[in-house]
């Protein structure tokens, strides 16, 4: 017997955590926006985020997951676990752009005919986001990660966290400073420093925030061995004088850019990758490791190599014909000179040989 669905819209007040009994709510909302019959069917979804005239707009729409789990198959039974966890995605992202006071609405129309030309029963969900006022920054602290005490600040550290205060409290702001922070240290000869974690404190009454970032500087470290991978017909050692720095100098990541433009300047690779390893070496210092694609050899090359390797073993053919014209001959110029000419042939035979395998080891390069 056909079930006949009427439109109805169902609205759920917005809440700013999932409570203890969230679980509950969620089953009493599937049992009451889908029959138990369509729960094991699949069903229709559209879901759409209401526009907030605002540049997060776009944001917020490409961050619901409903579309692609629609298009991988969705039963009834599962539409308030996914939009319950867009629902959640929306809310985490409107704090990561400042909005620490935002809400989701979430608008439920059970609909027939979604699509059009057909009765095929489905839902549309509607994310009303509200976001409230944009937070800005009041302070942010730097502690230590291990320890999480508070750390001298470094000469010109403390003007970057002033320059902090006042700005939007997105995560946009602080990632920057923390690129800029982890730049200043690598400079300084730090390659390990990192930014373990970041905590954020909003006030609703001041509309501000106060940031903590754990840190972690690491030692100051010094260059180790370049380690090559990748090379083939090049030595390690040729590419040497190609470094800018020595064993024991400071890191300093100017010169692994140097180094990379260096050997990227070279006509033999195709691609060259230089990085600092994870780790120190026994003799405490940081290798990097370079990883290169060699140039396959040009056309031209080995036309000219074939060409040159036809020419030996012909001019050795010649050589070998001659010989033993002079051989049937048996006359007293081939006795003075047959050793001689018997060693000729062997060398043009032995370089016609070498360039022949020279130029299948290319041709394996290809």
């Amino acid at each position: 017997m056909p079930i006949t669905l009427r439109p109805m819209t169902t609205s759920i007040a917005p809440f700013s955590r999932v409570s203890r009994f969230g679980w509950l709510r969620a089953l009493c909302w599937v049992c009451l926006i889908v029959p138990a019959p369509l729960c094991a069917q699949e069903v229709t979804i559209r879901a759409d985020v209401a526009p907030t005239g605002g540049s997060i707009d776009a944001a917020l729409q490409d961050s619901l997951n409903l579309p692609v789990r629609q298009a991988a198959g969705l039963r009834g039974d599962q539409v308030a676990a996914w939009a319950q966890i867009d629902r959640d995605r929306l809310n985490a992202v409107l704090r990561a752009k400042g909005f620490y006071s935002a809400s989701v609405h979430l608008t439920v129309d059970r609909a027939a005919a979604l699509k059009p030309n057909t009765d095929t029963d489905g839902l549309r969900l509607i994310f009303d986001p509200v976001t409230g006022p944009l937070y800005r920054i009041r302070s942010v602290r730097m502690v230590d990660a291990q320890n999480g005490e508070p750390r001298a600040l470094a000469p010109g550290e403390a003007e970057l966290l002033d320059g902090l205060r006042g700005e939007p409290a997105s995560a946009d702001v602080l990632a920057r400073f923390e690129a800029t922070w982890l730049q200043r240290q690598r400079e300084a000869g730090r390659a390990f420093a990192w930014v373990a974690r970041r905590d954020i404190l909003p006030d609703a009454s001041s509309r501000t925030v106060e940031a903590t970032l754990a840190v972690n500087q690491g030692p100051e470290v010094r260059f180790g061995r370049i380690q090559f991978t990748g090379l083939r017909r090049i030595s390690p050692q040729s590419l040497e004088p190609y470094a800018p720095f020595r064993v024991g100098d400071p890191y300093r990541p100017a010169q692994v850019d140097l180094l990379r433009t260096n050997l990227r300047s070279l006509p033999f690779f195709q691609s060259v990758r230089v990085e600092p390893a994870t780790s120190l070496d026994a003799l405490g210092l940081l290798p990097l490791r370079v990883t290169v694609v060699e140039k396959p050899p040009e056309a031209q090359r080995l036309m000219l190599s074939g060409s040159i390797g036809i020419a030996v073993l012909g001019l050795a053919a010649v050589l070998l014909a001659l010989a033993e014209l002079a051989t049937a001959g048996a006359g007293p110029s081939w006795q003075r000179h047959r050793s001689k000419i018997t060693v000729g042939i062997w060398i043009l035979v032995a370089t016609s040989a070498l360039l022949a395998l020279q130029r299948l080891l290319y041709l394996g390069d290809l």
